[in-house]
C-alpha cells in the first residue's frame, strides 16, 4: 500500500490540508468539484534510480517546517489514515 495524497477538511490545527506524499506524482483537490486530480510533476524534479532505497522501499518523504507548524500533527494524520479500517 502506498498513500500518495491526503486531503482533510479539518484535523487538529489544519484546515483544508493538501498533503502530497509522493515524490514522483503530485495531486490537488478541487473542493467545488469534490475531485482529486494528478498534476504534472515539475521537470526539475529528477527521478532516482530504480531500487535506490532497496527493492522494498519505493519512496522516502520528509516533513519539514518550523517549530509549531504542525509536523507532528501531519505525521499523526498519516498514522491515523494507515490504521483506519
Amino acid at each position: 500500500m502506498k498513500i500518495c495524497f491526503i486531503w482533510v477538511e479539518k484535523y487538529r490545527n489544519f484546515e483544508n490540508l493538501n498533503l502530497n506524499l509522493s515524490s514522483s506524482t503530485k495531486y490537488e483537490f478541487d473542493e467545488q468539484k469534490n475531485v482529486i486530480s494528478k498534476i504534472k510533476t515539475p521537470a526539475q524534479i529528477k527521478k532516482l534510480p530504480q531500487d535506490f532505497f532497496g527493492e522494498k522501499i519505493e519512496d522516502v518523504i520528509g516533513i519539514i517546517g518550523k517549530n509549531g507548524t504542525g509536523k507532528s500533527n501531519a505525521l499523526a494524520l498519516v498514522c491515523k489514515c494507515v490504521t483506519m479500517s
